[in-house]
Parts: structure tokens; sequence; C-alpha cells
């Protein structure tokens, strides 16, 4: 519907309404004016007639009475008239004669029904009996002329309804024809059209003032698009300038940046810094598996299980992986990046020379621990070779009597027995062996030793390659037995245990590195002598080694910190904080984990994980 049909529409009732209620205010005013005239005329017809009655009344003559009745009874308006007697029986009326009041009035009273006026007077004569007379005025007519009043006073209202909706009709059209052009003006300017003719302000009324405001808000808006058309392009260059800035400092960095959709494990977009860093080139970046291809299986495997334990905890995540090169060398990495809506964006940096320093810087960890216990090999190698030179001098310097003593046999009989008394033959005889005996155990102590120290010094390997851990462990307590063997005892619970990936110099490492921290720990505790004791078994698709003291344990306020680089609670020159970093660096590029559960005072028990030959890296703890 129009709004110009709509304000017609109210326009109309209103009117119609007006005229409605004039109509009706004016009806009731006419019929209250109507039923007070015929209220008086009532109350005079009665005020008459009963003075003219009262001789009929004193002498009662009903002739008299009805004669003045009927005459009263040609007004076409009264429709009853009767008298009645003090006693209440009807004296002279018409075939229907009002109703007696229960009590007789003393003036002229009347009394407005729905269809009549009734007037009542009592009759009083000088003498005689006493009356009262009812003059009743039907108000027939009364209706007719009010009936008469509303019909004409509706059709004038009406009239004049109509007209004022036909001349609303009319005006409305008039305003509604300028607010419509305000409105298909806004329209086209809501759809993006600016270049418009300026609105006609036609007369100052209100909708001359909206369409004066409309031209001017126009106006404003076309300057305002000026305005921001050339504010998008300055800032649409300056962005475009920032991008090919911040793409200029990317690409020419060291590092990688890149953009990883985690669902498929593919990259979307990698910087052309791959290329001179790898040899593979963007395409091949971004080739679906190029991870796996590039990476070890079970380094692969760990890197994703340890992505996905980090994204649990937050968005951001760091990592570093190692990719082979086209030209075969290993390129080392640390990603840090942020993953939104299943997208990781960030940096992969090139850490090939720190990994080359820390390799370095394990590898002369390595030579200070083997170092620092050369001093206790040496004596520990010291012990039975004295021992064994003592008893080989014995039996060499025996041997030479022994000799002599043959000699002595073939020359001259009969001083055998005093030269047998002076060698002390007997005694040679028991001795001889046992000295031998512990010269052989005293070699054997020392090939043992160097069997040991073989084991636990081998070169650096790159592969890995199966190995017993129990092989490692038992060289390992060989060679460190320097640093326990004064303040703790050692046990060993070894099982049936499968073989495991690993390179058994580094795994070396990492034994060393629990056992002596591990006697460290009962020492610095001091009390009394402590236990080491070291466990290895076989669980489910992997080995756990475990090595447990009854030292001093780790207080709880650096447990988070104790397997931090250079983190260390040993006084300046005693401790370096290198060989926990540095033994769960191993034990994670490895697909294992590292953990250890500690109580102050109690004692300390170190757990390593690795995966059994064949297994899937593992993750244990965070």
């Amino acid at each position: 519907m129009s709004l110009r049909l709509k304000l017609s529409a109210v326009t109309a009732v209103i009117c119609l309404v007006t005229a409605v209620a004039i109509t009706a205010g004016r009806t009731t005013m006419r019929m209250r004016d109507l039923e007070a005239d015929l209220t008086h005329k009532a109350g005079v017809y009665a005020a008459l007639l009963g003075k003219q009655l009262e001789p009929a009344v004193a002498y009662d003559d009903q002739l008299t009475a009805r004669e003045v009745l009927e005459s009263a009874g040609s007004d076409p308006d009264v429709s009853q008239v009767a008298l009645y007697g003090d006693d209440g029986r009807l004296v002279v009326g018409s075939v229907t004669p009002p109703l007696p009041w229960a009590v007789a009035p003393v003036d002229v009273t009347t009394r407005v029904t729905r269809d009549a006026v009734v007037a009542a007077v009592r009759v009083v004569p000088k003498e005689g009996p006493h009356a009262v007379l009812y003059v009743e005025l039907g108000t027939e007519r009364v209706h007719q002329h009010v009936n008469h009043v509303v019909v004409i006073t509706s059709a004038v209202s009406f009239s004049l309804a109509l007209v004022a909706a036909y001349v609303a009709w009319l005006v409305i059209g008039i305003v509604v024809r300028r607010l419509e052009r305000i409105a298909l003006m806004a329209d086209r300017i809501a759809s993006g059209e600016l270049n418009l003719p300026e609105l006609e302000v036609g007369s100052p009324d209100e909708v001359g003032r909206l369409a004066a405001a409309f031209n001017v808000m126009l106006e404003r808006i076309r300057t305002e698009q000026v305005r921001l058309a050339q504010l998008v392009e300055a800032r649409t260059a300056e962005l475009s300038s920032s991008r090919e800035q911040y793409r200029q400092i990317a690409e020419t960095t060291r590092a990688i940046p890149f953009e990883y959709d985690l669902a498929a494990r593919r990259f979307t977009y990698v910087g052309p810094q791959c290329s001179a860093l790898t040899g593979h080139g963007v395409g091949t970046w971004q080739e679906p598996g190029f991870l796996a291809s590039v990476m070890e299986p079970a380094e692969h495997a760990a890197m994703f299980a340890d992505l996905s334990a980090q994204l649990q905890k937050a968005p951001q995540y760091d990592h570093e992986l190692r990719v082979r090169a086209a030209d075969g060398r290993w390129v080392h990495l640390r990603s840090s990046a942020n993953a939104s809506g299943g997208i990781a964006r960030g940096l992969a940096l090139d850490v090939t020379e720190r990994k080359a320093l820390e390799q370095e810087l394990q590898q002369a960890h390595r030579l200070e621990s083997v170092g620092r216990l050369a001093a206790g090999v040496a004596h520990e190698i010291n012990t039975p070779v004295q021992y064994s030179n003592d008893s080989v001098t014995f039996v060499r310097d025996a041997w030479v009597d022994l000799m002599s003593l043959l000699d002595e046999y073939r020359k001259v009989g009969p001083v055998l027995e005093a030269r047998e008394q002076a060698i002390d033959l007997e005694y040679l005889r028991e001795n001889v062996p046992k000295s031998a005996d512990r010269a052989v155990e005293g070699l054997t102590r020392i090939a043992d030793i160097v069997r040991s120290m073989r084991v636990f010094s081998q070169p650096e390997q790159i592969e890995a390659t199966a190995c017993d851990v129990r092989e490692g462990l038992g060289a390992t307590l060989t060679i460190a037995h320097n640093a326990y063997k004064s303040v703790a005892d050692v046990k060993t619970m070894f099982d049936e245990v499968p073989m495991v990936q690993a390179c058994p110099g580094d795994l070396n490492q990492v034994w060393l590195s629990l056992v002596t921290n591990a006697a460290l720990a009962i020492g610095d505790k001091g009390d009394a002598r402590g236990t080491i004791t070291v466990r290895a078994e076989a669980e489910p698709d992997r080995v756990v080694v475990s090595v447990a003291d009854t030292g001093c344990g780790i207080p709880a306020a650096v447990q988070p910190h104790i397997f931090e680089q250079f983190f260390t609670t040993r006084p300046v020159g005693k401790g370096a904080g290198q060989s926990l970093s540095a033994a769960r660096a191993v034990v994670r590029r490895l697909g294992g984990e590292i953990w250890f559960e500690s109580r102050q005072g109690e004692g300390t028990t170190f757990f390593v994980a690795l995966p059994a030959d064949g297994a899937p890296a593992i993750r244990l703890v965070a």
C-alpha cells in the first residue's frame, strides 16, 4: 500500500470518526432538549387539568371529569390520562391508564420512562374528597424528530468527511510526489550512483527543507567519497610498499618464510631461500609429503607428535628438524610458527652451524668427561698393574732360585736338603701359583678396563645402528667405577630387552651422565654410603632404563630447570650444566623421552624410554 493511500485512508477514518462523534453529540443534545420540553409540557397539562377538575372532584361529577380528560386527550402528544381517588380507585381514565404511584405527590411531579413522560398532581378542592391526576405524554414524536435530525446530520457529516478525504487525497498526493522523488534519489545513492541532479526545493515547507538538506547531504557524500577514494589509494600504496618491503626482507634473510597446511601436510607457500639452502626448489617444497621424503621416519613422526602436543596448549610452537639437502648433506632448521585455522605461518631458521657448534660442544664435554675419568682409570689400572708386577717379580726371582737349586742337584747331592731349607722350597711351592693367579687376575682386570674404554669411547657415529643398552650400561659402570666406588654400591637388574636404534657413543654418554650425577648426589648427602640401582626393562614397543640413587634429591624450586642448558646447582668449577641438557637432546633425537622423579632428602630416579628397534617414536612427558 502506497504512502498516499495510507495517509488518505487515515484522514478519511479521522473525518468519519469526527462526523460520527458530531452526529452522536448533536443527537444526544437534541434528545435532551425535546425530552425537557415534553416534561415541561406534561407538568403544565397536569397543573391546568388539575385546576379544571377540582369542581368535578368536589361534587364527584364523573361526566364533567370525563369531558375535561377527553378534551386533553385531543392533543397528539397526550397518550394516557387518568384520575384516581384517595383510596386508589380509578375514577376516570383511558383504556390503559397509568398506574398510580405508591405515594401521591403534593405538587406537580414528572417521571420519565423509556416510552413516555408521566406527570402527576394532587387535586385538592376546597370542599369534598381529594383525587390524583396522571397525564402521560408519549415520546414517539420525539423519537421521530430525533431520527430525522440524525439522518440529516449524518448525511451532512458523511458528505463533509468525503470532501475532507478527497481534499486530503489531493494535498497528500502533492506532498507524497515530492517525497517519492527524495526516496528515489536515496535509492540511487544507496546503489552507488552519486552523479545526480539536485532536488527541486519548491515551497519552503518541511518537505522543501528536507529536500534542501538532502541536497546538502548529497554534496557532502560526494566530497567524502572523493576523500575516501584518495585515502584508500594512499593506504593501498602504503600497504603495497609495506608488503614489498616485507617480502624483500623476508625473502633475503637466511630464514625461510613459510605457510603450512597442517591437515594436508604440505607447504602452500615457501620463500625462495629454500632453494639456495637445501637445493630443493620451491615447487618441490610445495609437493605433498615433501618433509617425509627428506626426513628420517622416526624424526618425522616425533616432530608431528611434538607439534600436536604443543598446539594443544597454545597456537604457537617451536621445533627443530633436520632435512636432507639435494647434495646429501643434513640441514638443521628451527621452525617457529603460529597456527590459525589449520594453517601454520612462520619462519624456518637455518641452525646448521649452531648445531655443529653444539655437536662440538657435546664432543668437548664428552672428552672432558673422559679426561676426568682418565685419572680414575689410571688409578684403577695402576693397582692391578702393581700387584701383577710384584707377583711377576716374585715369580721371576723364585724361578731363578729354583733354577739354581736344580743346578745344585746336578752337582752336589749331599747338600740338597740344606739348600731346599735355605730357599724355603715348600713356601715357593705354595705361593708361586698364587702369585701367578694374581698376575692373571690383574691382567684380566686391565683387559676389562681397556675393553670398556674402547666400548665407551668409540668414534662418533652419524647413522644409528642396532645396539644393546645393557652392553653400554655395563661398560659405563666399569669406566665410572672410580667415580662411585667410595660413596655408593651399585646394583644392576637387567632384563632381556630388545635392541634399540641409536649411536652407541651418544647413548653411553647419557648413561655416564646419569651414573656420575647419581654418585655426586650421594656424595653431597654425605651421611652414609648409598646405593645406585641401574635397571633395564622391556615394555611394549620400548625399552626403559632407570638410574636411581639414595642421594640428597632435587629441590622442588629447581626441578623445572633441571634440563636447561648451562643450568647447574653446583659451585663454579664443579658443574657446567651440560650433562642433562645434552642427555635429553640425545634421547629426543632418538625418538625417546627422559624424565625423573625426586624427593628431597630421599633420592632421585631418572628414566629413559627408547623406542624398540622398528617401533614408532614415543612421547611420554612434555
